[in-house]
């Protein structure tokens, strides 16, 4: 995995962040994605950078991946990250997004 670029989508918390982890220990640059900018939640993407930055190269994306423009945008932010080498490539996506409707039926 050394030097592959990777998306994790859902990876402010749980088996997203765990796979991102775990990626970026095999030498893999990330690209971590969650939708939760509420500065009182740990789960943020910018929490989830700051903590696994220690493990390897890792850019964070906020963008909802359940909408067109939340898609979007992480394209952008991949073909934008000359920073970490990639050329804009991508080599792997784990899609770790849930989606909960709590609605009575």
């Amino acid at each position: 995995m050394a030097s592959k670029s990777v998306l994790v989508t859902g990876s402010t918390a749980g088996i997203g962040k765990a796979t991102a982890r775990a990626f970026l220990r095999e030498g893999a640059k990330g690209f971590v994605n969650g939708r939760s900018t509420v500065p009182e939640k740990s789960e943020t993407v910018e929490a989830t950078v700051k903590e696994l930055s220690q493990e390897g190269e890792i850019v964070g994306i906020v963008a909802d991946v359940g909408t067109a423009a939340g898609t979007e945008k992480i394209y952008e932010e991949i073909i934008s990250a000359r920073r970490l080498g990639v050329n804009g490539s991508l080599r792997h996506v784990t899609a770790q997004t849930g989606i909960i409707n709590r609605q009575t039926v």
